[in-house]
């Protein structure tokens, strides 16, 4: 089975002031280089959607999320910290979306079917899909994982879509220190690896 980088994310929840985050801000945080912003950015007293070919960035006034379509989450951790050092932040979470692809449809099954699951006489056949949700409090954060049947293409070669597995990991902090746990990005990163390695081995 194969592994694959959907997205990397980081929502946060506070006070902002959007009309800050203008293209000279960002410029100077080092996120996006002169050259970078695509036509779909836009730049509001109430509202900033930052738009370049690796990033998405969109501020609202109780609400940021930043959205990498590689690991440069992991990377730039440094710069990230520099636009926030001044905001009220509330609560912050780091979103890590893989996908496992399968080598066929009936691994669905394999994965999450049980025979004494009560949903069985309602969802079965060869054409039903299985997912799964389980959710945990830690010390210093709440980890969730959700995972989904997915249809993926490669963009670059023209056959069939492949069927995947979308896993959704959430780590959630209602208080701490976005700055401090941004330098742990490899840390919450390496868990979501070892969840996937524990699926492919045991499948």
């Amino acid at each position: 089975m194969e592994k694959a980088i959907l997205n990397n994310n980081i929502v946060i929840l506070g006070n902002f002031k959007p009309a800050t985050f203008d293209k000279l801000f960002m410029i100077k945080s080092g996120l996006v280089e002169d050259g970078e912003f695509l036509d779909e950015s836009i730049f509001s007293p109430d509202y900033a959607l930052i738009v370049t070919e690796k990033l998405l960035f969109e501020i609202e006034k109780n609400k940021v999320s930043l959205n990498f379509k590689d690991d440069k989450l992991i990377k730039e951790g440094e710069k990230i910290t520099k636009i926030f050092k001044n905001s009220d932040i509330k609560a912050f979470g780091f979103n890590f979306k893989r996908a496992l692809i399968l080598d066929d449809f009936n691994q669905y099954k394999k994965f999450f079917y049980f025979e004494n699951n009560v949903l069985n006489k309602h969802f079965d056949g060869n054409e039903t899909t299985y997912g799964y949700y389980v959710s945990k409090d830690f010390e210093d954060y709440r980890l969730s994982l959700n995972i989904k049947p997915l249809k993926l293409q490669k963009i670059e070669e023209e056959e069939e879509e492949m069927d995947a597995l979308d896993f959704n990991f959430n780590f959630h902090f209602s208080k701490g220190d976005l700055i401090k746990e941004l330098s742990n990005a490899l840390k919450y990163e390496n868990i979501t690896v070892g969840i996937l390695n524990d699926y492919e081995r045991n499948y």
